[in-house]
């Protein structure tokens, strides 16, 4: 089967995303140290890692509207808006 461009062009596009994720995974997340004889816990500590990365990723717009110690003009962060 050929491939078309549009198709080259959107695989292509999701790269970044996918380096992205591994360099941080490795770096951040330790998902190069396991090392284990066992693939049942190779593949359980790949979860984890998985499962954190997303948490981490769905709190980011939380995470922006907290202010941090040196932002003292940005506005409070407010429960009541949720």
């Amino acid at each position: 089967r050929e491939i078309s461009s549009r198709d080259a062009y959107e695989a292509y596009r999701q790269r970044y995303d996918m380096e992205h994720f591994f360099r941080f995974g490795k770096s951040k997340l330790l998902l190069d140290d396991s090392q284990t004889c066992e693939l049942e816990h190779e593949e359980s500590w790949w979860e984890l890692g998985c499962l954190a990365y997303t948490q981490l990723w769905l709190a980011a717009p939380l995470a922006e509207k907290i202010p941090r110690p040196w932002e003292k003009n940005k506005q409070q962060f407010s429960s009541s808006r949720w």
